[in-house]
């Protein structure tokens, strides 16, 4: 796959699974704002970010995006090393959202 069939690739991938480029930039370990450059062929595609889009395109599925046990584990992951007072919060914000679901 050529440079321009990846960013092709990153673009529809985006817009079916309704991503946004900060959601992308963050799991390819680059900022939005250098990631936006990119797609838009701005800037020459370097030899990490093809390699963390490309790794980002074969970590997401056709039809439901990440691995949801995965996703879950990788946000769990950063939660525990979080501040205590940030993971209070999000552990009530979780609460909430599961009173809505049930």
């Amino acid at each position: 796959m050529t440079g321009d069939d990846l960013l092709k690739a990153v673009n529809e991938r985006m817009a079916r699974l309704r991503l946004r480029q900060d959601d992308v930039a963050a799991a390819c370990g680059c900022t939005q704002g250098h990631l936006s450059k990119v797609l838009k062929r701005k800037v020459k595609l370097a030899q990490k970010t093809e390699a963390a889009l490309r790794g980002w395109l074969e970590r997401t599925d056709g039809d439901g995006g990440t691995s949801d046990a995965r996703e879950v584990k990788e946000l769990v992951d950063r939660l525990v090393q979080g501040p205590v007072e940030r993971r209070m919060r999000i552990m009530q914000l979780l609460r909430i959202l599961d009173g809505m679901a049930r």
